[in-house]
């Protein structure tokens, strides 16, 4: 054999198992892209599912069958994708059609006061907020819908903050302590002022606030003048006394 024809199978061996590993290394690629696409589609079905769990006494029917119809749109794409899902996933989108076929009402529920509640709550609409915006960033949401959710998410969680706010306060005013109390209710006012076109409902809990200031501070001047009596009282009596020990 001629050493241009060993030349030439030597090149085209090269060339075999550069190509083989390149196919080898695109399939991995091709590999992992899908598996990271799976749990981050996986991560948001679950995410999106777990939020509304917790929040949907408090949201509108349409802004809960606008978060589910996010979820079937990732579970559309893991099927056209053919990606495996797990249980849990499958769960969460029969939940999000269900939502979607009959969408639960939304109640009058009171929002939690106590710590633990009120912290649960507040991490749910967090986590939602979040996932709307990247959502609109991903152009799995549009500008309206999008916009709408983030006012009712945004407003809840001002609406649980002042609800919380106030509970302290009232608690405050229970034991006798009006300055704690006093702070509490100007955090309630300044967090109010500071969100853009607050419902009725907000505007609602901020007028109470600023009721029960007023109350703390009518019963600040109260005791100022019990006092101013009570020392004009002590003077007098002093003053008596001392004429007693003058004159007699």
């Amino acid at each position: 054999m001629s050493t241009t024809v060993l030349i030439i199978l030597a090149i085209l061996t090269a060339v075999s198992a550069v190509a083989a590993l390149s196919i080898i290394r695109w399939r991995e690629q091709q590999r992992l892209a899908r598996a990271r696409l799976m749990v981050e589609l996986s991560d948001l079905v679950l995410q999106h599912h777990d939020a509304i769990s917790v929040l949907h006494p408090w949201l509108s029917e349409n802004s809960i069958v606008t978060l589910a119809n996010i979820i079937q749109r990732a579970n559309r794409q893991m099927a056209e994708l053919q990606l495996s899902v797990n249980n849990k996933v499958k769960k969460a989108t029969l939940q999000a059609s269900e939502w979607i076929e009959n969408p639960p009402m939304k109640k009058p529920s009171a929002l939690p006061q106590d710590e633990p509640g009120a912290k649960q709550l507040r991490k749910a609409l967090q986590l939602e907020i979040d996932l709307v915006k990247q959502a609109y960033q991903n152009r799995r949401l549009e500008a309206a819908p999008a916009s709408a959710l983030l006012r009712e998410l945004r407003l809840l969680n001002v609406r649980l903050v002042v609800t919380v706010l106030l509970s302290k306060a009232s608690a405050a005013i229970s034991m006798n302590n009006p300055s704690s109390a006093e702070l509490h209710l100007q955090k309630v006012i300044k967090t109010v002022k500071a969100i853009k076109h607050p419902n009725d409902e907000v505007m609602s809990l901020c007028q109470r606030a600023t009721l029960m200031l007023d109350d703390i501070k009518q019963n600040k001047a109260q005791p100022s003048d019990n006092n101013r009596l009570a020392e004009a009282a002590d003077q007098l009596a002093e003053e008596q006394d001392a004429w007693k020990k003058k004159h007699f």
